[in-house]
């Protein structure tokens, strides 16, 4: 299984979000536990951590609102996600092994060019103390899709997770970032880009009946305006002309979906990755 990036670039899943590779001196000390209780239920991402001393400028952004909304359902034999193309995991165990917030952050997040080299968990604002002890969680798939390899140089490579303070969890994910999300509540509301109680047509109706579709919506209007911003700063009116083009471009194709839910998320997704990179919108040298 693969999975393209939005700089579509292609990356074996395995490699990308679901292994994790643990040093051999901390391998032995995991432990195969059932999945927890407190991690089954409907997680959304709620804020997108990165490094604020990174010395390259990272594919990921801070609250990035192509990751910020997204879903992860976890049940005691399924994780299922909208993070990313295709996560449709069956899970049947789980691991654990504990380790401080420090060692873990530099065991599993990229380093630096300059000193100091290694960040901290402060650098990504998590709540927690260097010296903290962590439970780290990863879940076994019936496939192998979560694997249970060690690495090349040791380290721990690969998506983690694990329980903050107050409930809410730091799952790491692509490009040295950190996913935030707190689990959603059983009555929670579609909250989209525009006033659900005046929604008129069948596709804004479709989107105002899903949480998800409207996470999605949401998330279009902040990439595009983003986008917007970008070019307005960059006082590139061609560029501009062309993101706005684009866009009316592909609400015609969006709205084509009419109330089919599955055509409507599968052309935000797509329409997130090309907001995330709005320099294509202007003329090529």
């Amino acid at each position: 299984m693969l999975i393209k990036t939005s700089s579509n670039s292609v990356i074996p899943t395995c490699m990308f979000i679901l292994c994790l590779l643990f040093l051999p001196a901390l391998a032995g000390a995991e432990a195969i536990i059932p999945v927890p209780q407190n991690l089954i239920g409907t997680w959304q991402v709620t804020s997108v951590l990165i490094d604020t001393g990174a010395t390259r400028r990272l594919h990921v952004q801070y609250n990035d609102p192509a990751l910020k909304g997204r879903l992860l359902r976890i049940s005691s034999e399924r994780l299922i996600s909208d993070i990313s193309f295709d996560d449709s995991i069956t899970c049947l165990k789980a691991k654990s092994m504990s380790i401080t917030a420090a060692a873990l952050i530099k065991n599993s997040m990229g380093w630096r060019g300059v000193d100091p080299q290694i960040p901290t968990p402060k650098d990504y604002g998590l709540p927690l103390a260097a010296n903290a002890p962590v439970e780290v969680l990863r879940l076994m798939g019936k496939e192998g899709l979560w694997c249970d390899e060690l690495g090349r140089d040791g380290g721990i490579m690969g998506a983690w997770i694990i329980v903050l303070p107050g409930g809410g969890l730091a799952m790491r994910w692509y490009d040295e970032s950190i996913l935030i999300l707190n689990r959603q509540p059983a009555n929670a509301k579609p909250t989209a880009s525009f006033n659900c109680s005046k929604a008129a047509t069948p596709v804004e109706k479709t989107i105002c009946g899903s949480v998800d579709l409207a996470s999605f919506d949401l998330s279009i209007m902040e990439s595009y305006t983003d986008a917007l911003m970008f070019y307005k700063k960059g006082d590139d009116p061609e560029g501009l002309k062309r993101l706005k083009a684009a866009q009316r471009e592909w609400l015609k194709k969006r709205n084509a979906c009419g109330t089919n839910a599955a055509c409507l998320k599968k052309s935000m997704r797509k329409q997130l990755n090309v907001l995330s990179e709005p320099e294509k919108f202007s003329p090529l040298e």
